[in-house]
């Protein structure tokens, strides 16, 4: 064992701090963590011993697998990894997986600061599974290179950073090989599944653990022939597609396509369910409908409300042949939400809160869904989500009265933008050019008439004091941004707000970028004003020509100065050619030039 001051000392040489960088960026980022749908709530729940099962492969597999692997046990385990890494994105389309794997210790390396190691590999439908095996070959690899880095310094180094991170943050699996791992305490790992190999003559056994908190007793064997069934494609076809594999068995599949389907039942003809129900109101308005928990909803009450629920669907457009999600936890309202659906016409489409957002979204866009019926607490849950949202039922629908024109903007409250993952899909966010960006607003009204917008703005222009838009750009600049649009031209049109503005950035020290892209008016600049904007961070500036003809600068209400926009133009490309500049023409108009 190393003492604690050799192990200090250690990790501060150059080859455990490239060692650390290496772990610092395999783990950083965007994560979700890599498990099999549980079939039980498991928020707060403590781990609960772990159960295993045993199964045999198919001698016929195994002896195709170490041909495949020429009997290297190195190359089993890789591919026997990759095979369940394929699984786990066929079951939950997560892209982004990661398995604990033991620290491999019998070759020679009998120490280590690590007992063992995360694998995080990106895997996608498309691929085939001869390139997932070369992907995972070399995360295996890179891994055990930088094996002697404690993973508990990275997770704390992580945590400074302001990510919260633990190993079942990042995975509930795991997976070894008996002839190259050392025994592990698996439930310290934290893992929920893990799949051990071994030899046993010509075959090979798993013995899969897991924790009977989150998975049914029924589950880990269907789970092994699940996997027996891939690696059999696999092995006998490499190039196989990910997506294309097939692993259920006859048996499975035939209770899937077909038991399941098999509902034929008696029921009475001409009547709907509506009609049913309200059948069973009539008989008796004060008998008990639902019972849920403590609580219970008669006959009368459940009626009264799907109705006024399906007043509302049918003024958003619900009509026969007309699709509406339901993505709501089990309760009194859930049902609600079902029977208003069909007293509107409608057919309802049942979405389980619990699945990741781009299933959810999938199951929205694949059926057509124009509505989605759900609550406040799943909607915030699942942000990402943009269908129309209608609130559970309850809530009474008000018409509000016309509103006077807002003329002070300090009093809006500042978008939360903290729950957009920027991370993820910054590069589909921004305005014309600019991208990985946040678009700020600093005006409302227009006084031009350069564009429809002149049909659709008030004449009025209300400004937002510099202190204002400052305030804004410093809250998502502590989150993280560092680039911002602005889609107005407040800061020609009101130089001593703009001057104010760009100063707080420069008096403070905020290190942005700012871009212009929608046009500013060229010939209200200066050149001191043009120098005060470049050193506060401006690196874009789109000018507005609209058109030479002063037919139509009197026509749209600007009279361009166009000797003063060309020598501010001429100034900037001069004195700043590192700073984007765009000239605008107006569309829809001849120029005239």
């Amino acid at each position: 064992m190393l003492r604690e001051i050799d192990k200090k000392v250690l990790l501060l040489s150059p080859a455990y701090l490239k060692q650390k960088q290496y772990w610092i960026d395999k783990l950083s980022g965007n994560i979700t963590r890599t498990e099999f749908f549980s079939h039980y709530k498991t928020n707060d729940r403590p781990q609960k011993p772990l159960d295993k099962m045993e199964k045999l492969f198919p001698a016929g597999l195994f002896n195709r697998l170490a041909a495949l692997c020429k009997h290297s046990h190195l190359s089993i385990y890789i591919t026997l990894l990759a095979g369940i890494k394929s699984l786990i994105y066929r079951c939950t389309d997560n892209p982004d997986i990661i398995v604990i794997s033991p620290v491999n210790k019998k070759n020679g390396h009998n120490w280590g600061l690590n007992d063992f190691l995360l694998i995080r590999d990106e895997i996608h439908g498309d691929m085939s599974f001869k390139q997932v095996l070369l992907t995972v070959r070399q995360s295996v690899l890179e891994a055990h290179e930088n094996r002697d880095f404690p993973l508990g310094n990275v997770l704390d180094h992580l945590a400074e950073g302001g990510e919260t991170r633990g190993i079942k943050t990042f995975s509930s699996i795991g997976c070894g090989l008996e002839t190259i791992h050392e025994p592990l305490d698996v439930e310290a790992t934290g893992a929920a599944l893990w799949f051990s190999f071994s030899r046993e003559a010509d075959r090979l056994k798993a013995v899969l653990r897991y924790d009977p908190g989150e998975y049914e007793k029924d589950f880990t064997p269907r789970l092994l022939d699940h996997l027996i069934a891939l690696l059999e494609g696999c092995v006998q076809n490499i190039d196989i597609k990910i997506s294309r594999i097939l692993f259920l068995g006859d048996e499975e599949k035939n209770k899937l396509v077909h038991e399941f389907n098999r509902t034929g039942a008696g029921y009475p003809k001409g009547k709907t369910i509506c009609r049913l129900f309200a059948e069973q109101v009539e008989k008796g308005p004060h008998r008990t409908a639902l019972v849920f928990k403590d609580s219970q909803v008669t006959y009368s009450r459940l009626n009264r409300e799907a109705n006024r629920l399906a007043g509302i669907l049918q003024r958003k457009g619900v009509r026969p042949n007309r699709i509406v999600g339901v993505m709501m936890e089990r309760s009194h309202e859930m049902v609600i939400a079902m029977l208003s659906i069909l007293k509107a016409g409608g057919a309802y489409l049942p979405i389980d809160p619990d699945n990741p957002g781009k299933r959810v979204n999938f199951f929205l866009e694949d059926a057509g869904v124009p509505l989605l019926v759900t609550t406040s607490h799943v909607a915030r849950k699942h942000p990402h989500i943009y269908s129309s949202v209608i609130q559970s039922p309850g809530v009474k629908v008000f018409r509000a009265a016309s509103r006077p024109y807002i003329k002070d903007l300090d009093r809006l409250p500042i978008p939360d933008r903290s729950l957009v993952d920027y991370e993820r899909y910054n590069r589909y966010i921004g305005l014309t050019l600019c991208k990985n960006s946040i678009s700020l607003q600093a005006t409302r009204g227009c006084p031009f008439k350069c564009a429809y917008c002149h049909k659709i703005w008030p004449k009025k222009h209300v400004y937002r004091s510099a202190g204002n838009i400052f305030d804004e750009v410093r809250l998502y600049y502590d989150m993280g941004v560092r680039r911002f649009a602005f889609v107005d031209d407040v800061f020609n049109l009101n130089e001593a707000n703009g001057r104010e503005f760009f100063q707080l950035l420069i008096d403070n020290q905020l290190k942005v970028q700012l871009f212009f892209p929608a046009g500013l008016r060229g010939d209200l600049l200066t050149k001191s004003y043009i120098d005060l904007m470049v050193r506060a961070g401006t690196v874009n500036i789109g000018v507005a020509l609209e058109t030479a003809s002063s037919r139509l600068q009197k026509l749209i209400g600007k009279n361009l100065n166009l000797e003063r926009l060309r020598e501010n133009l001429e100034y900037l490309c001069r004195e700043y050619p590192h700073v984007i500049s765009e000239l605008f023409i107006m569309h829809g108009f001849p120029t005239e030039t």
